[in-house]
């Protein structure tokens, strides 16, 4: 572009140089139609500099960011239409790939293999406890406890062990400082035996815990945050979303105990707790199978 503006220069100086001096400059003062052409190829010759100028420092911004990078020509996994630029994988690569993950899959068996033993009430209820408390009175019904908790819900991978085959994805909590808030320490204190105090799942699992005890309770959809007014409550607008989304489908409730409180009952408890924590019939629950593509 820079040539060409210099060949326009060059013509309109040759022009006016051989052109008759009275049609060059008439009467009128007006500028010849020699004049007026050379004016117009430096007027088009500057612009087009502009232009290439201006393109250049585009061309040169595009490569910092990498936006002028040709795309690869080449099909498969060397960056054709559906690569997405990964590099293609020889067949040795792929088999190492393929036996690290499976490498991982049994470290991960193992993991859940070492988890805190699973107990299974005679209901068919479960839960697994992994750190037993040895201070003060067991819970019994009627017992007045105060408790940190925590609950989550199953992630994908969840399938057959509940509380490690996958990793629980919490919902919310109290006592832990979830979320950014000033809770550390605070507790849910509840009645055992009273009407919605806990999930139904959870009451006769936390039989026989003290003060230290923690425990992970598989909590079915049928026996759990059925309405609510069932305890602990989701206690922000969005533990109440979440709660929401997975109200449907098995949960875990992990609480730590952090007082148990025996004796006379308060007037307001004494005719509300019922002895009786085991939900009738067999409440087992079987978490569901992993998806297949094949149709059984």
């Amino acid at each position: 572009a820079t040539a060409w503006a210099e060949s326009a220069l060059r013509m309109c100086a040759s022009s006016a140089s051989v052109a008759p001096r009275a049609a060059a400059t008439p009467s009128n003062g007006a500028p010849t139609s020699t004049r007026a052409a050379c004016r117009r190829r430096q007027m088009l010759g500057a612009a087009t500099t502009t232009a290439a100028a201006t393109a250049w420092a585009w061309a040169d911004a595009a490569r910092a960011y990498g936006l002028n990078k040709a795309p690869a020509t080449t099909g498969g996994g060397d960056g054709g239409l559906f690569s997405f630029g990964r590099p293609k994988r020889t067949y040795e690569e792929s088999q190492e790939l393929m036996r690290r993950a499976a490498e991982v899959r049994e470290r991960k068996e193992l993991e859940v293999e070492d988890d805190a033993p699973l107990t299974t009430l005679k209901s068919g209820l479960q839960y697994r406890e992994y750190v037993v408390g040895t201070e003060g009175d067991e819970i019994v019904a009627g017992s007045r406890v105060e408790a940190m908790y925590k609950v989550f819900r199953l992630s994908s991978g969840a399938y057959f062990k509940y509380s490690s085959g996958g990793t629980p994805v919490l919902l919310w909590g109290r006592g832990y400082g979830f979320e950014g808030r000033d809770d550390i320490g605070d507790t849910y204190d509840f009645v055992l035996g009273v009407k919605d105090s806990l999930p139904r799942a959870a009451a006769p699992c936390v039989v026989g815990m003290r003060k230290g005890g923690v425990r992970r309770i598989l909590i079915p959809p049928n026996l759990g945050w059925v309405s609510n007014d069932v305890g602990p409550k989701a206690d922000s607008y969005g533990a109440s979303r979440r709660l929401e989304n997975y109200r449907d489908g098995a949960l875990l409730l992990e609480l730590e105990i952090v007082r148990v409180r025996n004796g006379p009952a308060r007037d307001d408890d004494d005719d509300k707790v019922n002895a009786n924590l085991e939900p009738e019939g067999d409440n087992s629950f079987r978490l569901p199978a992993p998806p297949t593509l094949v149709q059984k």
